[in-house]
């Protein structure tokens, strides 16, 4: 008899907020959607992984069908009956809990950012402190340009729950940190400033002419995500260690050859690096590699 694999992540992981975000395209090409669709469960689908998000550790399930028939609102004799459709490709760990390959996926994703954005706090924390023995106009590690860190600080995340911090920017206003008290309202969100900054970093895109209500909310959505980080949330000034970050940001964006149209007749644009998602992937450094 085969022995249980172990677990793919620790027990205590949870969602903590990120978004659970559906790839369709996969879904659609997937035989258990095709399968679900002969037979009309496509929305129980749906509500089961929602419900395997939410769970802990995340993306999993009991192995419990008056649980699970409990999770997808159904009668147990129902749930009997599309058991096998509901539960293909579900597999079962040593801690008795059931994991998806797809889910799994998701919350290693989760997981891989999370490691990052610790990682970038601590070494930036670490220059923080350096810097407070620095001698009589020497210069504080804090002030390196962003090229010289090589991190990003923000990892992917949701509207709400995420994080980033304030960094120093050339050609950008300082901003200094006080990360002592309690952490004021957020500021109001500042949405020409945001654009002008595009605007300055990145002059070789595509101007923002109309600045309507459907861009507002989502500049509002990542102004929310970035003054969020305790960092800026206790800086002196919140707004305007806000604005240092977004001006990193378009900074950084313009360092990718893929964004600014240098490797074929594409470029990006403000819509394009504002939205969630591809908000993330920037930070990510997903397009600044070359295709091959």
């Amino acid at each position: 008899m085969t022995e249980p694999r172990d677990p793919p992540y620790p027990a205590d992981t949870r969602a903590k907020g990120w978004r659970f975000e559906l790839d369709y395209e996969r879904i659609e090409q997937s035989d258990t959607w095709r399968l679900g669709t002969k037979r009309g469960l496509r929305g129980t689908l749906l509500l089961l992984w929602y419900e395997a998000w939410k769970q802990t550790p995340c993306g999993t399930l009991p192995d419990d069908d008056e649980v699970l028939a409990a999770l997808c609102d159904m009668e147990s004799e129902q749930f009997a009956a599309a058991r096998q459709a509901l539960l293909r490709r579900w597999w079962k760990a040593s801690d008795g809990r059931l994991y998806h390959p797809q889910l799994m996926l998701s919350v290693r994703t989760m997981l891989d950012a999370r490691k990052v954005e610790a990682d970038r706090k601590a070494a930036w924390r670490a220059k923080r402190e350096a810097a407070k023995g620095l001698k009589h106009g020497e210069k504080s590690p804090l002030e390196s340009p962003p090229e010289s860190r090589g991190t990003m600080p923000m990892s992917h995340g949701t509207d709400d729950t995420s994080t980033s911090t304030s960094t120093r920017v050339k050609n950008t206003e300082p901003t200094v940190l006080v990360l002592s008290g309690e952490p004021s309202a957020p500021p109001d969100t500042p949405y020409q400033g945001i654009v002008d900054l595009y605007h300055r970093h990145l002059s070789m895109l595509p101007r923002v002419a109309v600045l309507n209500e459907g861009r507002k909310r989502t500049i509002a959505a990542r102004w929310r995500e970035v003054v969020a980080d305790p960092e800026i949330a206790r800086a002196q000034n919140p707004r305007a260690a806000g604005l240092d970050w977004f001006a990193w940001f378009f900074q950084h964006a313009a360092g990718s050859r893929f964004l600014t149209g240098k490797v074929n007749d594409w470029r990006a644009d403000f819509d394009f690096l504002i939205t969630q998602s591809k908000f993330a992937k920037v930070l990510e450094g997903s397009y600044h590699k070359d295709p091959a």
